[in-house]
C-alpha cells in the first residue's frame, strides 16, 4: 500500500517539475532597447528673388475720326476743285475775278418745274433762302412746251414772299417760235415796269427747241444787271429800286403744259 502511496507522489512532483520547465521556457525575453533615431534637421526654404515686372507702355488710343470734319473737308476740295475748273472760266468771260467774292451756293441735284394750268406761274426758292445782292448765278436751263408762250426764269433781290412780294425777273421766253428776254421789276406780285422799256427783247441766241438747253449767266452788281445766254450777252439795265433779297427759279405759261429743268446752277456772290 505504501509502494503505491511513493509511486503516486514521485509523479505528482514530476509533474510540478515539468510545469515549472515549461513556465520558465514560455516567459517571454525581455526585448532589448533598440537605438531611438534622431530626427533630421528641416532645412528652412532659401529665400528666391522674386523676379519685377517691367511695365509695359500704355497703349495711346488712335483719334476717332471726326465725320463732320471729313465731309466739310471733302466738300471744300470739291468746291475749290469746281471754282478752278468750271466757275473761274465763267466769271472771267463777264470780267469778274475770283479774287472778288466767293463760292455761296451749288445746287445739289436739278429744279423741275412743270405747269399745267392756264396762265400761271411755278416757282422755288434756292440759295437756302439766303439774301444776296451783288452776285453772278449760273444755270443750264432745260425747257419743253406744248403752249405758244412759255417762261423759264429767275427771281432776284426779292421778298420772302416770292409771288406776291416785291422782287425782279429775268425771263426768256418761247412766243409762238420767237424767243425773247427781258426784265421787269414787281411790285406786290404784279409787274409795275419791262426794265428795257419793251417785253419783246428779241433774240436768235436762245435755243427755242423743245428739249433744248440754254445757259445762263446772270450778273448783278450794285445798281446794274447784265443778262448772258449761251455765251452772248442779252443786255444791261438798271435796278436801283431794291437792293438785295432772296433768289428763285420760275416757270409760267399761257397755256398747254411747259417744264424748266434747272441744273448745274451755282452762285457767286459779291457782297462784301
Amino acid at each position: 500500500m505504501n509502494a503505491k502511496k511513493s509511486s503516486h507522489r514521485y509523479y505528482l512532483w514530476l509533474t510540478m517539475a515539468l510545469i515549472m520547465v515549461i513556465g520558465v521556457g514560455c516567459t517571454p525575453a525581455t526585448p532589448e532597447p533598440t537605438n531611438t533615431p534622431v530626427p533630421t534637421a528641416i532645412p528652412e526654404p532659401e529665400q528666391t528673388a522674386t523676379s519685377t515686372l517691367e511695365p509695359t507702355a500704355t497703349q495711346v488710343p488712335t483719334e476717332t475720326p471726326d465725320l463732320a470734319a471729313t465731309e466739310a473737308a471733302q466738300a471744300a476740295e470739291a468746291a475749290a476743285a469746281l471754282v478752278d475748273e468750271t466757275i473761274a472760266p465763267v466769271l472771267e468771260d463777264v470780267g469778274i475775278s475770283t479774287d472778288r467774292g466767293y463760292l455761296a451756293w451749288v445746287l445739289d441735284e436739278p429744279i423741275r418745274l412743270t405747269e399745267r394750268s392756264y396762265q400761271t406761274e411755278f416757282y422755288q426758292s434756292i440759295a437756302d433762302e439766303e439774301e444776296y445782292g451783288d452776285f453772278v448765278l449760273y444755270a443750264q436751263v432745260l425747257w419743253d412746251s406744248t403752249g405758244g408762250e412759255a417762261y423759264c426764269g429767275i427771281k432776284f433781290r426779292s421778298d420772302r414772299d416770292l409771288f406776291d412780294g416785291d422782287r425782279y425777273e429775268f425771263f426768256v421766253t418761247r412766243f409762238s417760235g420767237l424767243p425773247w428776254w427781258d426784265f421787269a421789276l414787281f411790285r406786290d406780285g404784279y409787274i409795275e415796269s419791262f426794265l428795257t422799256g419793251s417785253s419783246y427783247q428779241y433774240s436768235s441766241d436762245i435755243n427755242q427747241d423743245r428739249n433744248s438747253v440754254n445757259e445762263y449767266v446772270l450778273v448783278v452788281d450794285e445798281t446794274v444787271a447784265t443778262a448772258y445766254v449761251n455765251g452772248k450777252r442779252l443786255g444791261t439795265v438798271t435796278v436801283s429800286n431794291l437792293r438785295n433779297g432772296e433768289l428763285g427759279v420760275l416757270t409760267y405759261q399761257d397755256s398747254g403744259e411747259t417744264t424748266c429743268e434747272f441744273q448745274e446752277m451755282w452762285l457767286w456772290s459779291l457782297d462784301e
